[in-house]
């Protein structure tokens, strides 16, 4: 079935097999702009690392479980902005797509709290 699209609809696929979706200049600024939200993320997180914003009393509160969180947070994240800037056009199937990404995230990290490590803790 999806085999037969292009031919069913040759006119949707026709600048496609031209080549202008995937020249040298595209994938440059797609590595270029994964490089910068990379270097990005990680710049916010060794400063959240650094500084250890979320403790006032000189206790340490927060950990790397707290910091592998904010990361994979803000990776999911800037990946469906991206995703969601990307599209000419929103279809329900990739609203969806969005969305549930974003939930599926959101339940596990209420799982992986839930869960106690080896030492006890939660």
């Amino acid at each position: 079935e999806c085999l037969e699209c292009p031919i069913a609809g040759p006119q949707l696929y026709e600048q496609l097999s031209k080549g202008l979706y995937f020249d040298g200049k595209t994938i440059g600024m797609w590595f270029a702009t994964a490089v910068f939200h990379g270097t990005l993320i990680f710049s916010l997180v060794l400063s959240h690392m650094r500084n250890d914003d979320t403790d006032p009393w000189g206790g340490r509160l927060t950990g790397l479980n707290t910091t592998g969180t904010l990361m994979m947070v803000c990776v999911v994240f800037t990946v469906c902005g991206k995703a969601m800037l990307h599209l000419r056009f929103f279809t329900s199937v990739q609203f969806v797509g969005i969305i549930v990404s974003v939930l599926l995230l959101l339940v596990f990290l209420f799982a992986y709290s839930c869960v106690t490590n080896l030492w006890g803790q939660t």
